[in-house]
C-alpha cells in the first residue's frame, strides 16, 4: 500500500499522499509540522526515490549484527511511535550486548521540541555521556524573540562591533570638522 501511495502522489502538490506518512511520524504535530513535513518529504526525493527508500528499509534486517556490537550503546524510543513498534526498540536494544534502553514519552517519530520526550532524551545522552543534564532552555525550543535577544547581547559584547561603532564616530566628527573648517575659511 505504501509503494502505491508513493507512486501515485508524492511528487504532485497534493499534501494528501505525503500526510499518510507525515501522519504517522507527526501524529501529535500540529498543522504547521505538517506543512513542514509533507513538503520536505516532497522536495527531498522524486517519487522513484522516495520508493526505493522504502524497499530499503522493508528489506533491511541487521538483527544478526546486534550481538557483534560491542561499544557502549544507547538505544532511544518513542512510547507510542506510530511508525516504528516500540517493540523493535526494545529488541535492537536487547539484542546488543549492554545496551541501555531508554523509552521516550511521545506518540510522534520525530518529537517535538515542546513535549517531554525532547528533555528525556537530552537527559538520556547526557548521562550516557557522563555529563550533566542540560539546564534551562533545550536546543530547538527558544522563541524567535528570545534568539534575536540572544543575537543582540552577543553584537553589543562584541569588540569588533565597538571598534567600528567609535571609528565610526570617529570619522563622522572628523568629517564634521573639515566641513566647519572649510566653511569658515570661505
Amino acid at each position: 500500500m505504501s509503494r502505491g501511495i508513493i507512486r501515485e502522489g508524492w511528487g504532485s502538490d497534493q499534501d494528501a499522499y505525503r500526510e499518510f506518512f507525515t501522519s504517522q511520524f507527526f501524529p501529535d504535530g500540529t498543522v504547521e509540522h505538517h506543512r513542514w513535513l509533507n513538503e520536505t518529504q516532497r522536495i527531498a526525493a522524486t517519487p522513484e526515490i522516495a520508493e526505493r527508500i522504502l524497499c530499503l528499509n522493508a528489506d533491511t534486517n541487521v538483527a544478526d549484527l546486534l550481538p557483534t556490537i560491542h561499544v557502549p550503546t544507547l538505544v532511544m524510543h518513542a512510547r507510542g511511535d506510530l511508525r516504528v513498534p516500540f517493540s523493535l526498540g526494545q529488541e535492537i536494544a536487547a539484542g546488543i550486548p549492554g545496551a541501555k534502553f531508554v523509552p521516550l514519552e511521545t506518540r510522534n517519530h520525530i518529537f517535538l521540541s515542546d513535549e517531554p520526550a525532547h528533555r528525556q532524551c537530552f537527559d538520556a545522552f547526557a548521562s550516557f555521556m557522563g555529563d550533566a543534564p542540560i539546564r534551562g532552555p533545550l536546543p530547538g525550543t527558544a522563541t524567535f524573540k528570545e534568539r534575536a535577544q540572544k543575537r543582540l547581547v552577543a553584537i553589543e559584547r562584541s569588540w569588533l562591533v565597538k571598534m567600528i561603532a567609535i571609528l565610526s564616530v570617529l570619522a563622522g566628527a572628523a568629517i564634521s570638522f573639515l566641513q566647519l573648517f572649510r566653511f569658515l575659511h570661505q
